[in-house]
C-alpha cells in the first residue's frame, strides 16, 4: 500500500487539477514509475507515453498494470490495460474505477 501523505519521490509532476484525490493519483503513479522504472518524476507530465517518451519496456508494462492494481487496490481488465498508453490514461483509469 502507498503512503499518499509521502512524497516518494524528488521532484513533483504538475498536478493536473487541484483535486486532493487527481494529485494523490498522480503521485502514486509518479512513485511507481521512479521506484519500478528508475523514471525521473521530473520527466513525467500527464501525456507522456510509458513505451515512447519514458523509456518503459513494452514487456514492463504488465508490471506497471500489476503495480496499479496493488497501490490502487483495484483490478485492470486486459481491454481496459490494453489502452493505457500514457499517463493520462494511467490517472483516467484508477479515478475512474
Amino acid at each position: 500500500m502507498v503512503d499518499y501523505k509521502s512524497k516518494p519521490f524528488s521532484d513533483e509532476p504538475p498536478p493536473s487539477s487541484t483535486r486532493p484525490r487527481d494529485q494523490r493519483a498522480i503521485y502514486t503513479i509518479c512513485s511507481i514509475l521512479q521506484r519500478r522504472f528508475d523514471v525521473p518524476a521530473k520527466e513525467v507530465h500527464l501525456d507522456s507515453r510509458f513505451i515512447e517518451d519514458l523509456g518503459i519496456d513494452a514487456f514492463d508494462l504488465p508490471d506497471l498494470i500489476l503495480a496499479l492494481e496493488e497501490a490502487f487496490e483495484m483490478d485492470i481488465s486486459l481491454p481496459v490495460a490494453a489502452r493505457i498508453l500514457t499517463v493520462k490514461d494511467a490517472v483516467k483509469c484508477v479515478l475512474l474505477a
